[in-house]
Protein backbone atom coordinates (compact mmCIF):
# COMPACT_ATOMS: atom_id res chain seq x y z
CA UNK A 1 0.00 0.00 0.00
CA UNK A 2 1.08 3.30 -0.91
CA UNK A 3 -0.18 6.44 1.60
CA UNK A 4 1.17 10.12 1.59
CA UNK A 5 2.43 11.51 4.60
CA UNK A 6 1.70 15.35 5.46
CA UNK A 7 5.40 17.38 5.58
CA UNK A 8 5.52 18.18 8.88
CA UNK A 9 4.91 14.65 10.10
CA UNK A 10 7.31 11.62 10.74
CA UNK A 11 6.18 8.64 10.16
CA UNK A 12 5.67 6.60 13.19
CA UNK A 13 3.78 9.89 14.14
CA UNK A 14 1.30 9.31 11.44
CA UNK A 15 0.93 5.13 11.67
CA UNK A 16 0.55 6.07 15.38
CA UNK A 17 -2.32 8.64 14.23
CA UNK A 18 -4.15 6.51 11.42
CA UNK A 19 -2.63 3.08 12.08
CA UNK A 20 -3.10 2.69 15.77
CA UNK A 21 0.28 1.29 16.26
CA UNK A 22 2.03 1.78 19.51
CA UNK A 23 5.57 1.55 17.65
CA UNK A 24 8.19 3.91 19.21
CA UNK A 25 10.57 6.02 17.25
CA UNK A 26 13.93 4.43 17.48
CA UNK A 27 16.49 6.81 18.76
CA UNK A 28 18.88 8.93 17.05
CA UNK A 29 22.41 8.98 17.06
CA UNK A 30 24.34 11.11 19.38
CA UNK A 31 25.12 13.99 18.10
CA UNK A 32 26.25 17.69 19.72
CA UNK A 33 23.34 19.89 20.08
CA UNK A 34 24.59 23.11 20.28
CA UNK A 35 25.59 23.96 16.39
CA UNK A 36 22.14 22.70 15.79
CA UNK A 37 18.97 25.44 15.16
CA UNK A 38 15.90 23.95 16.22
CA UNK A 39 13.13 23.28 12.88
CA UNK A 40 11.97 20.31 14.06
CA UNK A 41 13.56 16.48 13.52
CA UNK A 42 15.34 16.27 10.36
CA UNK A 43 14.61 20.07 9.47
CA UNK A 44 17.40 20.40 12.51
CA UNK A 45 20.62 21.92 10.92
CA UNK A 46 23.82 23.03 12.07
CA UNK A 47 24.23 26.81 13.35
CA UNK A 48 27.14 27.56 10.31
CA UNK A 49 25.11 25.98 7.87
CA UNK A 50 25.55 28.51 4.60
CA UNK A 51 21.81 30.31 4.15
CA UNK A 52 22.12 28.46 0.43
CA UNK A 53 21.37 25.19 1.65
CA UNK A 54 18.91 26.00 4.69
CA UNK A 55 16.76 27.84 1.90
CA UNK A 56 17.18 24.60 -0.85
CA UNK A 57 16.18 22.34 2.00
CA UNK A 58 13.59 24.44 2.93
CA UNK A 59 11.93 24.80 -0.65
CA UNK A 60 12.46 20.95 -1.66
CA UNK A 61 10.59 19.83 1.99
CA UNK A 62 7.19 21.62 1.20
CA UNK A 63 3.86 19.92 0.69
CA UNK A 64 4.41 15.91 0.16
CA UNK A 65 7.70 15.26 -0.70
CA UNK A 66 7.55 11.93 0.31
CA UNK A 67 5.58 8.71 0.22
CA UNK A 68 5.19 5.86 2.57
CA UNK A 69 5.43 2.25 0.21
CA UNK A 70 5.47 -0.75 2.55
CA UNK A 71 6.99 -3.12 -0.82
CA UNK A 72 9.44 -0.89 -1.89
CA UNK A 73 12.95 -1.98 -2.10
CA UNK A 74 15.12 0.16 -0.50
CA UNK A 75 13.65 1.33 3.58
CA UNK A 76 15.07 4.75 2.24
CA UNK A 77 15.09 6.29 -1.56
CA UNK A 78 14.71 9.23 -3.50
CA UNK A 79 12.60 8.36 -7.06
CA UNK A 80 13.39 10.79 -9.20
CA UNK A 81 10.82 9.41 -11.66
CA UNK A 82 8.37 10.34 -9.21
CA UNK A 83 10.06 13.71 -7.45
CA UNK A 84 9.71 11.64 -3.97
CA UNK A 85 11.25 10.40 -1.57
CA UNK A 86 9.85 6.86 -0.89
CA UNK A 87 9.97 5.17 2.60
CA UNK A 88 9.45 1.45 3.58
CA UNK A 89 9.13 0.90 7.18
CA UNK A 90 8.41 -2.36 6.92
CA UNK A 91 11.87 -2.98 5.34
CA UNK A 92 14.71 -5.12 7.13
CA UNK A 93 16.97 -2.39 7.64
CA UNK A 94 14.58 0.27 8.22
CA UNK A 95 15.64 0.54 12.15
CA UNK A 96 19.34 0.77 10.82
CA UNK A 97 19.27 3.57 10.15
CA UNK A 98 20.00 7.08 11.78
CA UNK A 99 16.07 8.37 10.16
CA UNK A 100 17.19 12.01 10.32
CA UNK A 101 20.55 11.77 8.91
CA UNK A 102 19.15 9.76 6.01
CA UNK A 103 16.06 11.46 5.22
CA UNK A 104 18.43 14.98 4.83
CA UNK A 105 20.49 12.05 2.60
CA UNK A 106 17.74 11.51 0.26
CA UNK A 107 16.11 15.15 -0.09
CA UNK A 108 19.39 16.22 -0.95
CA UNK A 109 19.22 13.52 -3.82
CA UNK A 110 15.95 15.45 -4.87
CA UNK A 111 17.73 18.75 -4.62
CA UNK A 112 20.70 17.98 -6.71
CA UNK A 113 17.99 16.10 -9.37
CA UNK A 114 16.07 19.37 -9.49
CA UNK A 115 18.56 22.44 -9.69
CA UNK A 116 22.36 21.37 -9.23
CA UNK A 117 22.91 18.09 -11.43
CA UNK A 118 25.88 17.08 -9.77
CA UNK A 119 27.01 14.85 -12.63
CA UNK A 120 26.95 17.33 -15.49
CA UNK A 121 29.14 19.59 -13.40
CA UNK A 122 32.65 19.59 -14.75
CA UNK A 123 34.36 20.99 -11.76
CA UNK A 124 32.65 18.64 -9.52
CA UNK A 125 33.62 15.47 -11.36
CA UNK A 126 37.31 16.58 -12.10
CA UNK A 127 37.67 17.35 -8.24
CA UNK A 128 36.65 14.02 -7.13
CA UNK A 129 39.17 12.25 -9.88
CA UNK A 130 41.90 14.30 -8.22
CA UNK A 131 40.76 13.62 -4.68
CA UNK A 132 40.25 9.71 -5.34
CA UNK A 133 44.35 9.86 -6.95
CA UNK A 134 45.41 11.31 -3.66
CA UNK A 135 43.19 9.27 -0.88
CA UNK A 136 44.76 5.76 -2.93
CA UNK A 137 48.03 7.18 -3.02
CA UNK A 138 48.20 7.89 1.20
CA UNK A 139 45.31 4.50 1.17
CA UNK A 140 47.11 2.85 4.36
CA UNK A 141 46.09 6.20 6.46
CA UNK A 142 43.14 7.04 5.16
CA UNK A 143 41.79 3.41 5.95
CA UNK A 144 43.35 3.34 9.35
CA UNK A 145 41.09 6.18 9.53
CA UNK A 146 38.11 4.19 8.73
CA UNK A 147 39.40 0.84 10.08
CA UNK A 148 38.16 -1.06 14.03
CA UNK A 149 39.14 1.67 16.30
CA UNK A 150 40.00 4.53 13.90
CA UNK A 151 38.68 7.77 14.65
CA UNK A 152 35.66 7.39 11.41
CA UNK A 153 34.89 4.25 12.46
CA UNK A 154 31.14 4.56 12.48
CA UNK A 155 30.58 7.40 10.47
CA UNK A 156 28.49 6.48 7.85
CA UNK A 157 28.74 9.27 5.92
CA UNK A 158 32.43 9.87 5.37
CA UNK A 159 33.03 6.12 4.97
CA UNK A 160 30.43 6.66 1.86
CA UNK A 161 32.14 9.87 0.59
CA UNK A 162 35.58 7.85 0.70
CA UNK A 163 34.11 5.36 -0.79
CA UNK A 164 32.41 6.68 -3.52
CA UNK A 165 35.00 8.58 -4.49
CA UNK A 166 37.85 5.93 -4.32
CA UNK A 167 35.09 3.37 -6.24
CA UNK A 168 35.52 0.94 -3.35
CA UNK A 169 39.08 1.13 -2.71
CA UNK A 170 39.26 2.08 0.44
CA UNK A 171 35.47 1.67 2.43
CA UNK A 172 34.55 1.72 5.56
CA UNK A 173 31.30 0.87 7.58
CA UNK A 174 29.13 2.19 4.67
CA UNK A 175 29.41 2.33 1.04
CA UNK A 176 27.95 1.24 -1.94
CA UNK A 177 27.84 -1.59 -4.29
CA UNK A 178 30.83 -1.34 -6.81
CA UNK A 179 28.47 -2.02 -9.81
CA UNK A 180 26.49 1.03 -8.66
CA UNK A 181 28.91 3.46 -7.52
CA UNK A 182 30.96 2.53 -11.00
CA UNK A 183 28.01 3.25 -13.11
CA UNK A 184 28.38 7.20 -15.03
CA UNK A 185 27.17 9.67 -12.38
CA UNK A 186 26.67 7.70 -9.64
CA UNK A 187 29.90 8.67 -7.85
CA UNK A 188 28.81 12.83 -7.71
CA UNK A 189 25.13 11.81 -7.42
CA UNK A 190 26.16 9.82 -3.76
CA UNK A 191 29.06 12.02 -2.77
CA UNK A 192 26.79 15.27 -3.38
CA UNK A 193 24.22 13.69 -1.18
CA UNK A 194 26.83 13.06 1.51
CA UNK A 195 28.09 16.03 1.66
CA UNK A 196 25.30 17.96 1.64
CA UNK A 197 24.14 15.95 5.21
CA UNK A 198 27.52 16.28 6.62
CA UNK A 199 27.32 20.32 5.74
CA UNK A 200 23.64 20.58 6.46
CA UNK A 201 23.64 18.74 10.05
CA UNK A 202 26.41 16.61 10.40
CA UNK A 203 28.79 16.70 14.02
CA UNK A 204 31.74 19.02 14.17
CA UNK A 205 33.90 16.11 13.56
CA UNK A 206 32.56 15.14 10.41
CA UNK A 207 32.77 18.86 9.11
CA UNK A 208 35.87 19.46 10.00
CA UNK A 209 36.79 16.56 8.44
CA UNK A 210 35.81 17.68 5.14
CA UNK A 211 37.32 21.51 5.79
CA UNK A 212 40.55 19.68 6.64
CA UNK A 213 41.18 16.46 4.39
CA UNK A 214 39.00 16.71 1.80
CA UNK A 215 39.42 21.06 0.94
CA UNK A 216 39.24 20.40 -2.70
CA UNK A 217 35.46 18.21 -2.10
CA UNK A 218 34.30 21.26 0.35
CA UNK A 219 35.67 23.89 -2.50
CA UNK A 220 33.75 22.43 -5.47
CA UNK A 221 30.43 21.81 -3.80
CA UNK A 222 30.08 24.85 -2.31
CA UNK A 223 30.72 26.64 -5.61
CA UNK A 224 28.33 23.78 -7.33
CA UNK A 225 25.52 24.78 -5.03
CA UNK A 226 26.31 28.64 -5.42
CA UNK A 227 28.36 29.58 -2.37
CA UNK A 228 31.65 31.51 -3.37
CA UNK A 229 32.77 32.80 -0.18
CA UNK A 230 34.77 29.49 1.25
Amino acid sequence: KTYHVPADMKYREWEGKYVNSKTKVKAPKTESQENYISLGDFRKHRGDTPERMVSLFDEYTKGEFSIIDETAEDAFAYKPDKDVVVINPKHPQYENYNQDEITVHEIAHRIDHNEIGSPMNPAFSTALVEISDRLIENKAYYQSILAPGGRMEYNDLISDIIASITHNEITGISYHDIEYIQQLGNKELEVFADTFTVLYRGDDESVVFIQEELPELCDAFMKMIGVDNV
